[in-house]
């Protein structure tokens, strides 16, 4: 655990590590909001319409369809949660 804390500092500080821009990050605060809300199907269609923005940098895609499988996976579609992931 502490060996992967310096190694994040390490690269946030030389500017190697992903950061994703305050959009992102506010849709995934919405996304969460709405797992906790029991309301996955909600969460999926903004991470769909996101997704499709051409606005996003490869960082952002990557966490937005990180959210999408995770939430696809938790509600017992393996097979569409790999599908994504791949």
């Amino acid at each position: 655990m502490l060996l992967g804390m310096i190694c994040w500092f390490s690269m946030a500080r030389n500017g190697i590590a992903q950061t994703w821009n305050t959009r992102v990050a506010n849709i995934l605060d919405s996304v969460e909001r709405l797992q906790f809300a029991n309301k996955p199907n909600e969460a999926l269609a903004l991470l769909a319409v996101e997704i499709q923005q051409k606005t996003h940098t490869g960082d952002d895609l990557s966490y937005l369809y990180a959210h999408q499988s995770g939430i696809l996976v938790s509600e017992d579609s393996l097979v569409a949660g790999k599908k994504k992931l791949d």
